[in-house]
């Protein structure tokens, strides 16, 4: 996650994570209650914590390149110098799940969600990940209240997240109204993009699902994770051709990438 200006690259566990902008000083009156400011979006005043945020900043960043060890070697360090902060077990939970240990990385969004109960990018990230694992009036409540805080910049990252997590538990009738909110909230961000590609692929809707693919391909045209998206469209389309571009750019580029292992057992996206 490059977490200023980002787009969450770690396929695992980009669709959990909020993804902050430049940080600003928390505005009066809603650092604390059921809506306050992200923590991600704060300024650190004091020395020690600004060091803290810097590491836990660091941390996020090396997530977005893939370098999961530096990632948690800086998360330790932002430990030493205060355990207590919710954002260290928040991105102690998210590299964790980018290592494919979800049981740590649940235990670690549970324990940031205690400390920081409101925080909409822990609430969106142990949502999103409730979701992934068939709880989904848990996770359903918990994006909704991310996406219900009027401060939270990337709630339309839950919205969409929220739409995702319906159709997955049966529930069609809102996803389409929440995915046009979605877009028009945050119409270029990547998760915003990838659930609206789903969304309209799950309805066959092929010209509308192409010109989502086209944008995230502009935007990411290096991202093996928007290569598998365009070998499942191309797959559902039944276009080979495209589909086995897209596949041998894979096996070719990304050989241990979780997407190509799919790829080779024939793990299509069911969307």
């Amino acid at each position: 996650m490059k977490w200023r200006q980002v787009v969450c690259g770690v396929a695992a566990a980009f669709a959990l994570a909020g993804c902050a902008s430049v940080a600003t000083p928390p505005r009066a009156g809603i650092a604390e209650g059921v809506y306050p400011a992200p923590l991600l979006d704060q300024t650190a005043e004091r020395p020690q914590d600004k060091e803290r945020k810097a590491r836990i900043d660091l941390a996020l960043a090396y997530l977005e390149l893939g370098r999961v060890d530096v990632a948690l070697d800086e998360i330790a360090k932002a430990r030493a110098l205060d355990a207590s902060d919710p954002l260290v077990p928040y991105a102690w939970g998210l590299a964790h799940l980018a290592l494919g240990d979800r049981a740590t990385a649940e235990k670690s969004l549970e324990e940031a969600q205690r400390l920081a109960p409101n925080d909409p990018d822990i609430l969106h990230a142990l949502g999103s990940l409730r979701c992934t694992v068939g709880r989904f009036e848990e996770g359903l409540a918990l994006l909704h209240q991310a996406a219900m805080n009027p401060y939270y910049p990337r709630r339309a990252r839950s919205l969409a997240n929220h739409a995702w997590c319906a159709w997955r538990a049966g529930d069609e009738s809102a996803v389409q109204n929440e995915i046009d909110m979605a877009l028009a909230l945050q119409p270029d961000d990547f998760l915003v993009q990838v659930r609206a590609l789903q969304w309209a692929a799950r309805n066959r809707q092929w010209a509308i699902a192409d010109r989502h693919l086209e944008r995230l391909v502009q935007r990411a045209p290096d991202d093996p994770m928007v290569w598998w998206l365009a070998a499942n469209l191309a797959h559902a389309k039944g276009d080979r051709l495209n589909e086995a571009r897209w596949a041998e750019r894979l096996r070719q580029e990304a050989p241990n990438r979780l997407e190509t292992r799919k790829l080779e057992r024939g793990e299509w996206e069911s969307w």
